[in-house]
C-alpha cells in the first residue's frame, strides 16, 4: 500500500488485471463465485468450477499487515469433502485433496476480515452500525495445472498457462441482509471487475455525480464537511471537465472508532468508488487540518474519473501525466471551496520531491526504481508550467485538461506526446516543453536546475530559502 501524505493517507495498490490470455471475456467464466451473507458475522461462499484442475488459485494473496500470514486462514472454513484451503507459496489455493480434480462446487464458510493487508484492499470494511462493505475480487480464481507450478510462481499469476474459459465471474446474493451498490439497493450483483459492494442497511446520499454512504457513527461535523463538499466538487468536475466515462461514482467511508494514540484516514480506490476508513479520538471534534487530508484525498482521487478512467496515461512511465494533473487539480478545487487553503506548501514540496526523485535517470524507467512517488511530484511541477501557460491566454488547469480529455476521449489515452503537443499549442515555450520532453526520455544531470529553469520559462519565479530548498517566490 503506498503511503501518499503524513496521517496514514494511504491508497492501495492498483487492481490485479485479468490474466493474460484468460480467454474471451464473452466466453462462459471459468470460475463464479456466489455470496451470499448469512448474517454480520457470517458468508457463505459456493465456488462453481467450470474447467477441471486439480487446484484454482486466488487472483489476490494479499498477507496481513505485519504478520505476513495469509488472512484467509482462520477466517475461512472449507465445507466441501476433499478440498483443502492452501498457502502454496505466495498464493491461497483451494486444492483437491481426493483424485486430480477440484469438485465442481465448493461451499466455504466466511468470517468477515476486517484487517489491513501488505498492498492490497482490505476484504471487509465494517461500519459501526455492522453494515459490511466487501470487496468482490478476493473470490476471483484460475485454475493452476499443478501445486509445483504454483510453488514455482512469483507475484504475477499471468505466467501460469493460459485457460479456456473466460473471466472469474462473483455473484452477491440478498438474503435477509440487503444489497447495496452504487447508492441503490440490489437483489444481486455481478461482478467481473473489481468492486466494493455493501451489505446491510444502508443510507445512501450525494447527488446525480455521485453517490455517498457514510458510516452513522462517523463525528457529525465530519460526515457533514463531506456531505455538503463532495457532490460540490464533483459537480464543479462535471462543469469544468465535461462528461466522464463509467458509472456512478461512490464514496463510502467507514469510522474504526476513537483511539488516543493515532489518527488515521486511510483510503483506497477501485474503479468508480472511493473507501475511506477513519479513526482517531481527535477527531471527534472539529479538525481543519485533518479534514483538508481528507478532501484532498477524495479530490484527487475523484479527479482520477476524469484523469484515468474517462482518459489513461500510455506506458507505465507516462503515468505522471494524469497522477500530477489530478494533484494540482486537487488543490485548485480546494481553493475554490476554502478560502483559507493554501496550495503553496504542497507546491513547493512537489518541486523539491521531483529534484530529488529524478535525480538518477528518465522518468519513462522511473517506476523500475521508484514507483509511482516520483510521477505524482514531477507530474505536479509539470500540470503547474502547464497551467501557467493557459493562464497567460484567460485560461486556467482546468481549461488545458478539459480540451486533452476532449481530443483524446475517443482513444481514451494522454501520452506524455499529446500531453506536451497541448502544451504546444496552449503556446508554451519551446525551451520548456524541451526541458519536460528531456527529463521524460534521457533524465537530467542537474533535475533541480532544470526545474528552476522550467517554471522562469513560464513565469513562475523559484529560489532557495537558508535552508537551501526551493520556495516559490
Amino acid at each position: 500500500m503506498v503511503v501518499r501524505r503524513v496521517l496514514a493517507l494511504a491508497l492501495a495498490a492498483a487492481a490485479i488485471a485479468a490474466p493474460a490470455g484468460a480467454g474471451d471475456v464473452r466466453a462462459a467464466p471459468t470460475m463464479t463465485a456466489r455470496v451470499a451473507p448469512q448474517s454480520v458475522g457470517e458468508l457463505l461462499v459456493t465456488f462453481e468450477f467450470d474447467e477441471p484442475a486439480p487446484l484454482f488459485i486466488f487472483q489476490r494473496s494479499g498477507v496481513v499487515r505485519g504478520t505476513g500470514e495469509s488472512w484467509r486462514v482462520g477466517h475461512w472454513k472449507v465445507e466441501t469433502p476433499g478440498v483443502a484451503l492452501r498457502r502454496i507459496g505466495l498464493h491461497d489455493a483451494l486444492v483437491a485433496t481426493r483424485g486430480n480434480r477440484l469438485p465442481r462446487e465448493v461451499k466455504v464458510r466466511m468470517t468477515p476480515f476486517t484487517g489491513l493487508l501488505t498492498a492490497e484492499y482490505t476484504p471487509v470494511v465494517r461500519f459501526t452500525d455492522g453494515t459490511m462493505a466487501i470487496f468482490s475480487d478476493h473470490f476471483a480464481m484460475r485454475p493452476a495445472p499443478t501445486v509445483e507450478a504454483v510453488r514455482a510462481l512469483g507475484a504475477d499469476i499471468n505466467a501460469l498457462p493460459n485457460y479456456r474459459g473466460g473471466n472469474a465471474l462473483v455473484r452477491f446474493e440478498a438474503s435477509d441482509l440487503p444489497l447495496h451498490h452504487r447508492g441503490r439497493e440490489r437483489r444481486s450483483v455481478r461482478l467481473e471487475t473489481p468492486a466494493y459492494v455493501l451489505v446491510g442497511d444502508v443510507e445512501a446520499g450525494g447527488s446525480e455525480d455521485i453517490a455517498t454512504v457514510i458510516d452513522p457513527g462517523l463525528p457529525r461535523w465530519l460526515a457533514r464537511q463531506l456531505t455538503e463538499e463532495v457532490p460540490e466538487i464533483m459537480a464543479l468536475y462535471r462543469r469544468r471537465l465535461g462528461e466522464r466515462s463509467g458509472e456512478r461514482p461512490e464514496l463510502i467511508v467507514a469510522w474504526n472508532g476513537a483511539p488516543k494514540q493515532r489518527v488515521s484516514l486511510g483510503g483506497s480506490v477501485v474503479g468508480d468508488t472511493i473507501v475511506m476508513q477513519i479513526e482517531g479520538a481527535m477527531l471527534k471534534t472539529p479538525s481543519p487540518t485533518a479534514y483538508g487530508y481528507a478532501r484532498q484525498f477524495i479530490a484527487h482521487e475523484a479527479a482520477h474519473f476524469w484523469l484515468g478512467n474517462t482518459v489513461g496515461y500510455g506506458p507505465p512511465g507516462e503515468a505522471w501525466t494524469t497522477e500530477g494533473g489530478a494533484d494540482l487539480i486537487a488543490q485548485r478545487v480546494a481553493e475554490m471551496i476554502d478560502p483559507g487553503h493554501d496550495s503553496r506548501p504542497v507546491i513547493e514540496q512537489a518541486i523539491e520531491d521531483c529534484a530529488r526523485l529524478s535525480a538518477d535517470g528518465a522518468l519513462r524507467t522511473a517506476p523500475e526504481r521508484h514507483g509511482q512517488d516520483v510521477f505524482y511530484a514531477c507530474g505536479a511541477v509539470f500540470t503547474l508550467a502547464a497551467e501557467a501557460v493557459e493562464k497567460k491566454r484567460g485560461g486556467d488547469l482546468f481549461t488545458f485538461w478539459s480540451r486533452l480529455l476532449e481530443e483524446n476521449r475517443e482513444d481514451g489515452t494522454v501520452s506524455v506526446a499529446d500531453w506536451l503537443g497541448a502544451m504546444r499549442k496552449a503556446g508554451g515555450p519551446r525551451e520548456a516543453v524541451e526541458i519536460i520532453a528531456t527529463m521524460q526520455e534521457t533524465g537530467s544531470r542537474d533535475p533541480r536546475a532544470r526545474l528552476i529553469q522550467l517554471l522562469a520559462h513560464v513565469g513562475i519565479h523559484v529560489k532557495s530559502d537558508a535552508e537551501g530548498r526551493l520556495r516559490l517566490s
